[in-house]
């Protein structure tokens, strides 16, 4: 890429972080009530991201070789005994 095109990339991620930060202000004031499915999306998208983060982290875990499996089920075990 050449220095302008490096310019571009950045000043579009720059906007689209600007965008994406400030529509939800925009849509909803802070004098109306926040919609249930908003407050039920804030709920639940958690839980569901890290459920797919898990998925993804393990999707290529071979469970019939211990040397590939005990590392990662130690490492689950790490982070939910600090999690705790």
């Amino acid at each position: 890429m050449t220095f302008d095109q490096q310019i571009i990339a950045i000043a579009m991620v720059i906007l689209g972080t600007v965008i994406t930060r400030l529509v939800p202000f925009i849509f909803f004031s802070s004098k109306e009530k926040t919609p249930a499915y908003i407050l039920y999306l804030g709920k639940v998208l958690t839980p569901v991201i890290f459920g797919l983060m898990v998925v993804f982290s393990l999707k290529d875990t071979s469970f019939t070789n211990t040397s590939d499996l005990l590392p990662k089920l130690l490492a689950i075990l790490v982070v939910i005994f600090l999690h705790k």
